[in-house]
């Protein structure tokens, strides 16, 4: 125990020996702030001290030039390293990023207010002859998403997170998602990147690339959304670019459009969304009674005075975006008989709440299958529900 003690602290003098007075009092500063012991203190400031200075080379590039597309955005990605670094750091509120090389260019707010400087943070001191090694390094092409396309999938949106609201704005929200961590440059490099609904399901991924796959026929339920980053407006704002143009999706995802093209800020078409709705049952003002049923999605409407039950237009059949029981409680349906012919007033699926109509019985599903098959007349059918019950095996 004794030898490792002492091991330990030869190391820490010697990382000490390494650094600047300035960097020297940054680390009891640090130690004392966030009462970190000195080694993990100054094993954090290796980490920032490499990233701030990087920070503070490209805000100097900055000066001379406007940043590259992959300066721009390894800036952006060296940002968010180092808030992550310092985010669950005792004593410590945040990060304040400077853009004038006059000075460090990376601030550290401490809750105690310690500063030294007018930002009112205390800023990570650099060495300068390390930052000099970075004065014809491309460094910044570390940092660099190099592929040219961004493409976002959603697989199927066939499950109880997009029947529990609005399908497009389930869908929207997952978009919205993934354009907020495109802005913070969240996304591991050279692999996808799973997508969740709100219930935590894996339903697709996000994932730049430097080819376009052959597009394919989308399945039922499908969502793509592919920006070709290769265009002046990714030229110097890269993922704030791909940031805005996913909030301007999100809009038009929540109005329910289906299928449009992307354009960029300088209104050059650039990509393009594709939502492949599933097919509607309903065609010619009849539904397809077979599906429906295969599909669950065929009830009994509820009788009575107030009921929605019309004569032989008896039963409900829900839309794709209606799934009972999930806690939506109303959405559209069609009023139909057994043949499917749909009900007047319901040439569109109108909005009803779900306690308006009751499970089917198997029985009752059996005989509506035999008048699909036509192995039984719709009147046969009419006849045998008598008032006094089903009656179907009469």
């Amino acid at each position: 125990e004794k030898q490792q003690r002492e091991m330990h602290e030869q190391k820490v003098h010697s990382l000490l020996r390494e650094l600047t007075p300035e960097q020297r009092k940054w680390i009891n500063v640090l130690c004392h702030e966030t009462q970190l012991p000195k080694l993990e203190a100054l094993q954090l400031n290796d980490r920032l001290h490499r990233l701030a200075a990087e920070h503070f080379q490209l805000t100097f590039i900055c000066l001379q030039q406007p940043l590259s597309r992959n300066q721009e955005q390894a800036r952006r990605v060296i940002e968010s390293l180092i808030a992550n670094l310092l985010n669950d750091k005792q004593g410590i509120l945040g990060v304040r990023f400077i853009y004038d090389p006059r000075g460090t260019t990376v601030g550290v707010k401490f809750t105690s207010n310690v500063s030294d400087s007018l930002t009112g943070t205390y800023k990570i001191p650099l060495n300068p002859e390390y930052v000099a090694t970075l004065a014809n390094k491309p460094f910044w092409e570390a940092y660099f998403v190099k592929e040219d396309y961004f493409i976002l999938t959603i697989d199927n949106t066939d499950n109880a997170a997009f029947a529990s609201s609005r399908r497009d704005w389930e869908i929207a929200r997952i978009i919205d998602q993934a354009g907020k961590r495109t802005r913070h440059n969240d996304w591991p490099e050279d692999q996808p990147t799973t997508l969740y609904d709100s219930n935590g399901n894996k339903v697709g991924e996000v994932v730049f690339r430097t080819t376009l796959p052959a597009e394919r026929d989308l399945p039922d339920g499908a969502v793509r959304l592919v920006i070709n980053l290769v265009n002046e407006a990714f030229q110097y704002e890269t993922t704030n670019e791909i940031h805005r143009i996913l909030d301007k999706v999100v809009e038009k995802v929540r109005e329910g459009e289906r299928e449009f093209v992307l354009h960029d800020i300088n209104d050059n078409v650039v990509g393009k969304y594709r939502y492949q709705a599933p097919p509607s049952l309903e065609k010619d003002g009849v539904v397809d009674m077979n599906e429906a049923l295969m599909s669950g999605r065929v009830y009994v409407a509820d009788g009575g005075f107030s009921g929605m039950a019309d004569g032989e237009y008896r039963y409900v059949v829900t839309t794709p975006d209606f799934e009972p029981g999930y806690g939506q409680y109303e959405g559209e349906v069609w009023l139909v008989n057994a043949k499917g012919e749909v009900a007047a007033g319901y040439e569109t699926p109108q909005m009803v709440r779900e306690d308006a109509f009751l499970e089917l019985s198997q029985d009752e599903k059996n005989a509506i299958l035999s008048v699909v098959k036509e192995e039984m007349s719709l009147e046969e059918f009419e006849r045998r529900l008598s008032d006094d019950g089903l009656g179907l095996d009469a």
